[in-house]
């Protein structure tokens, strides 16, 4: 019995939390980017992580070449 109290309180809290802390009500409304095409979505997190993975690399390769002139 109180274990089920328990759930009941912990599943309001749950579905009601974020529905209620997000300004436009819907969730992903305040996203930097449109969640409407998913292969726009794909495209601009496969830009940002390429960039994020390749730019310390390029950096160092400068480095190591500057370092041998």
């Amino acid at each position: 019995m109180l274990a089920t109290r328990i759930t009941n309180i912990v599943r309001k809290i749950g579905t009601s939390a974020p529905r209620n802390s997000l300004p436009g009500g819907h969730i992903g409304e305040n996203l930097p980017i449109k969640l409407g095409s998913p292969l726009r979505i794909t495209a601009v997190f496969a830009i940002a992580l390429g960039i994020g993975f390749t730019a310390p690399i390029i950096f160092l390769r400068y480095q190591l070449w500057k370092s041998q002139l």
